[in-house]
Formats: C-alpha cells, structure tokens, sequence
C-alpha cells in the first residue's frame, strides 16, 4: 500500500473532503474548537501540513485551495 505522503497527486474526490473536513465545526465537539483556534492562531499553510502529515507542496496547495472552496458552503 502506497503512503498518502508519498504519492505526487491526490484523487480529487479526496481534495474536496479534506476541503470539506477542515471547514466542519460543532460546537459542542472539542477537537472542531481545538482545530478552528489552530487555524486562527497559525494559519492554513502551518495547519495543513501539521495535521495531514503531507509536505508535498502541490498537494498541500490543492488542499488549501478545497479549504478556501468550502469555507462558506460547509460549517
């Protein structure tokens, strides 16, 4: 089994989920406010990598271009 880490591209369908993902927030869920003050305090491109473990910077890139698409459409 390949390693997410190790591949030059992501399936798309998996780029809008991790989009989607980073955007949920419950606010009776702790880890979602843990995650959103994350995100505040360090920002997207520090978060991203941190929590997906990735540093391929094409995808890290796509993923944050799904995060800003679904910004407003999901939480």
């Amino acid at each position: 089994m390949v390693e997410l880490t190790q591949i030059d591209e992501m399936p798309f369908h998996l780029l809008e989920t991790i989009g989607m993902v980073f955007n949920y927030f419950d606010p009776e869920d702790e880890q979602c406010q843990e995650l959103k003050e994350m995100i505040l305090q360090k920002g997207l491109d520090k978060i991203i990598p941190e929590i997906t473990g990735i540093d391929n910077q094409k995808i890290l890139g796509s993923i944050k271009q799904n995060v800003e698409k679904y910004a407003y459409k999901v939480a």
